[in-house]
């Protein structure tokens, strides 16, 4: 694996991050089909091979960016998955879409029909693999493959290869979010966050702007993004955490709590959890004031000692 990925360097004009993605995905694919791990049937029987058995994996093949033909066009589909007289070929995307081809003056095709005109081997079935859902009328619904379904099949599985895996989709935003009921008041929940935060933050040395909200996190910078950080981490998401970067405010952090706290918490980028507080107890205050006021409370205590002189 770590040979293959080392072909894609990173340069001005591409990421590596789509090749990256498809030589790790087929690495763990094989190696779940080797120890016959029951989702390696799962993850054939979405790429469209469903009547396979643990007697028949052994006769699965994947290969990664094999040469073909169509006519005198030379051809490199992501990924090839060959059982007995099948093959299906499948288009890995991340932040791109389909690329076109022109085969005459006024008519182009995409990469899903080039494949389907592979003339030195038949493609039984062409799939596509990407971030976001593929807009084109030459494939169907069903073999348009989502990395979030990837990341849904592997996430159970116990495995620090596999864990790390799943880690690079969720950085780069392939981890599945699906809408709830209760999700129409994701707004009122954002602001009250938000709000909380603000009406509660009173370091003038150590201001707060205005709050960023991404797929990952809700919160502030304090002073500026060398600083510190007070918010809501999706990994994190039943707190309120609070992140130092500033090497004077760590050192005087880790002085304090090396007396009063041995088990502090990490975020996913391994950067110390200075104080965190459940917001289950916030709830708890049915008004704005009582929970600005246990809320308000709660950074005094915690995050003052870090911030005050």
């Amino acid at each position: 694996m770590f040979t293959n990925i080392y072909k894609f360097k990173q340069s001005k004009k591409k990421s590596p991050l789509e090749d990256y993605c498809t030589e790790i995905f087929v690495y763990i694919f094989k190696k779940l089909i080797t120890s016959k791990h029951s989702v390696s049937l799962k993850l054939l029987k979405l790429f469209g091979l469903s009547n396979i058995n643990e007697r028949n994996l052994r006769n699965i093949d994947i290969v990664t960016h094999e040469y073909h033909w169509v006519n005198q066009k030379k051809v490199i589909p992501d990924i090839l998955i060959k059982f007995q007289n099948k093959i299906v070929a499948i288009e890995v995307k991340i932040d791109s879409g389909l690329r076109y081809y022109r085969i005459s003056k006024n008519q182009y095709i995409d990469q899903i029909k080039l494949y389907k005109n592979i003339n030195d081997i038949h493609i039984d079935e062409v799939f596509t693999l990407s971030k976001y859902n593929i807009i084109s009328n030459s494939i169907k619904s069903s073999n348009k493959i989502l990395w979030s379904n990837i990341y849904s099949l592997l996430f159970n599985i116990k495995n620090e290869v596999i864990e790390n895996f799943l880690l690079l989709l969720e950085e780069n935003g392939m981890k599945p979010f699906i809408l709830n009921n209760g999700a129409e008041n994701t707004i009122d929940s954002i602001c009250a966050i938000t709000n909380l935060i603000e009406k509660s933050w009173m370091y003038e040395k150590y201001p707060i702007k205005k709050p960023e909200i991404t797929r990952e996190y809700i919160g502030y910078w304090v002073k500026n993004n060398k600083t510190a950080w007070i918010g809501q981490l999706a990994e994190k998401k039943e707190y309120i955490v609070f992140l130092l970067f500033d090497k004077k405010l760590i050192k005087k952090a880790d002085k304090i709590f090396t007396q009063t706290d041995d088990s502090l918490d990490l975020d996913k980028h391994g950067q110390v959890i200075y104080a965190k507080i459940p917001i289950k107890n916030i709830v708890l205050y049915k008004t704005e004031k009582k929970q600005l006021e246990f809320f308000q409370d709660w950074v005094n205590r915690e995050i003052g000692k870090i911030l005050h002189e």
